[in-house]
């Protein structure tokens, strides 16, 4: 504090803005400055970004904010510094500031500024520079974004006309995935299908970018990405993660694909340790019905459960022929059932052999 004190001391035995800036990047010791100094002072070493920073103060400094504000909107010369006064008016003060903005605005950033919040006069004007000065994508759709009506204001015929042109000048400027998106949500009902088109041509080419996308897509597009799946799975694979989407028509689509793609039983094992529980029911119903060898048989056993795994079990019972054959047996069968003495035996037997 004595440090402080010290500082305070030498700004004004000697004053010069260099000290002065140097005390001003704290708010305590800029406030304690403030407080000693003349208007004539105020004026030579304030400047516009002093008195917001004094406005912007808490408690103890909050009786500073009147003087600042008025300080504020003397010194106001640049667009930010008028946008920075109409934000913290209000009234006929507020719509002063935004007057204030328009012979300043230049950049598309500026002038979309001053249509957002700008009187119903001024707005049409300021909706013009923005069609002018857009290039980039995201300007274009901030422009479709206005003139459909979607941010602050229902538009006038002249801004709502501007909205396909600006739609079509975002569409040969998207390059992404998430552009494309944006495209397709500004999009009437009638530029849709023009936009997933090209869309699936772009950048749902295989399978696996329809997978990466369709993770963080919204709801419509959702559905659409599907669609394109539907049209590019070949494998087992595909049309088991196809199977898993929440769309009435893709269990039914799946199910047959997949019935159509497996016909050996491993195929199907293979299914059913990928599949959800629905689609298990049906592999296993198909390797029992192609099971052939005792190891297949041992599998629709393990898979299987009650009255299914009994009877693969007496199928095993008819294949088996070596110890490690019937030790299995033997161990997946009861203590008391007949198949387990028969099992035993025919371990005893091999050994003899």
């Amino acid at each position: 504090m004595k440090k402080l004190e010290q500082q305070l001391r030498d700004f004004f035995a000697s004053p010069s803005q260099e000290s002065f800036e140097k005390l001003a990047q704290w708010i305590l010791p800029l406030m304690l400055v403030v407080e000693k100094m003349s208007p004539e002072m105020m004026g030579q070493y304030l400047n516009f970004k002093h008195w917001l920073r004094i406005y912007e103060a808490d408690t103890p400094f909050d009786k500073w904010k009147p003087v600042a504000f008025q300080k504020m909107t003397e010194l106001a010369k640049s667009f930010n510094e008028w946008i920075a006064v109409h934000h913290r008016s209000s009234g006929e003060l507020r719509e002063q500031a935004l007057r204030k903005m328009v012979p300043l605005a230049k950049s598309f950033e500026e002038w979309e500024h001053v249509y957002r919040y700008s009187p119903e006069e001024l707005r049409e004007q300021a909706f013009q520079e923005m069609t002018k000065l857009a290039k980039s994508f995201e300007e274009w759709t901030i422009v479709c974004e206005h003139s459909r009506g979607t941010l602050y204001y229902s538009p006038c015929d002249t801004i709502g006309a501007m909205r396909i042109p600006a739609l079509r000048r975002a569409i040969k400027l998207a390059k992404d995935f998430r552009e494309w998106e944006y495209v397709y949500d500004l999009s009437p009902d009638e530029f849709k299908p023009l936009v997933v088109r090209i869309m699936k041509r772009k950048f749902l080419k295989s399978f696996e970018e329809c997978k990466n996308f369709y993770k963080n897509s919204f709801s419509e597009i959702k559905f659409h990405i599907f669609q394109r799946m539907t049209e590019l799975a070949k494998n087992d694979d595909e049309w088991i993660f196809v199977y898993g989407l929440p769309f009435g028509t893709a269990k039914d689509l799946a199910f047959q694909k997949i019935t159509e793609l497996a016909k050996s039983f491993s195929e199907w094992d293979t299914i059913y340790s990928k599949s959800p529980i629905e689609l298990q029911r049906l592999a296993l119903q198909k390797m029992t019905e192609l099971a052939k060898s005792f190891n297949e048989w041992a599998a629709v056993h393990r898979r299987s459960s009650g009255e299914q795994k009994k009877y693969a079990l007496q199928n095993m019972a008819k294949l088996a022929e070596s110890f490690d054959e019937w030790e299995t047996i033997y161990n997946s069968s009861y203590g008391g059932d007949k198949l387990r003495k028969q099992a035993y035996q025919k371990m005893l037997e091999a050994l003899n052999k």
